[in-house]
């Protein structure tokens, strides 16, 4: 799968822009098909890890732009081939010539950048489809975000953006394939996320999802009870009530309809 570069000054505040990058930026990474980065300053080879990139983040501040060894990357990102994207903190009174020509790629701004879930969004709609890159190995690991992978799914679905979500729902079995971590996936996260696609009657997202997640080792009821009820709605209305033996789907008329105490009102 491939990677991504971030580039930031590093520092020590809790503020600052490492712990921005730990809390705001790697967190959207994954769902749209991430799961290495590099960090620079601080890699050997910052050509080697610009190039092995299918795109550099750069995180601008004003600490940032008085950073030699960040200035430095930042031309050898602007150097390259790979597509760069700018994060704005904040701006230095007096740019560098390396900040000023940072302006010509695309940018997040100031205002985005200080909310996590629309810097989620901006940067889910600039980074480039995993499909038109090449995968190379390198860089560290990073680590999936239930939330950050809610935050997208739901603005797909919201927006009927079929093939955005198509691309999330891809990259959390590629990731339940390859990873242990979360392993089985979080029964909390799964059940909001079945709600948003069962909410938008997104059913094929939703199988798609339900099988992913119960392929990497859940076993709660709901989930399960779902997909059941997903793939029986394609040839009829659907029933879900308590029997006397326990939980029960008939399938009634060639409508769809969902009707359960646990899954919520009918839809």
């Amino acid at each position: 799968m491939p990677a991504v570069c971030l580039i930031h000054h590093s520092d020590d505040d809790p503020d600052g822009d490492k712990a921005f990058v730990r809390n705001a930026v790697l967190p959207p990474l994954p769902a749209v098909g991430f799961d290495r980065w590099f960090a620079l300053p601080g890699t050997e080879n910052p050509s080697s890890a610009i190039e092995q990139s299918a795109a550099v983040i750069v995180v601008l501040s004003t600490e940032a732009a008085d950073a030699a060894d960040f200035l430095e990357a930042a031309g050898a990102a602007l150097r390259s081939r790979t597509p760069v994207i700018v994060i704005h903190r904040s701006a230095p009174a007096i740019p560098p010539k390396v900040v000023q020509e940072l302006s010509q790629a695309a940018t997040v701004d100031t205002a985005t950048a200080a909310e996590r879930h629309k810097l989620w969004r901006r940067l889910a709609r600039l980074l480039p489809p995993i499909e038109h890159v090449e995968h190379l190995d390198g860089g560290k690991p990073l680590r999936w975000s239930t939330e950050a992978f809610r935050v997208l799914l739901r603005q797909a679905a919201q927006r009927d953006d079929f093939a955005f979500g198509d691309t999330l729902v891809r990259a959390l079995a590629a990731h339940l394939d390859r990873h242990d971590d979360p392993f089985p996936y979080p029964d909390d996260a799964a059940k909001a996320d079945l709600k948003v696609l069962r909410n938008k009657r997104q059913f094929r997202l939703l199988r798609e999802y339900a099988e992913a997640v119960i392929g990497s080792g859940t076993s709660d009821f709901t989930v399960r009870r779902l997909t059941e009820a997903t793939n029986l709605g394609t040839s009829g209305e659907l029933n879900v009530c308590r029997g006397p033996t326990g939980w029960v789907t008939t399938v009634a008329r060639p409508v769809l309809r969902i009707r359960s105490r646990m899954f919520g009102p009918t839809v």
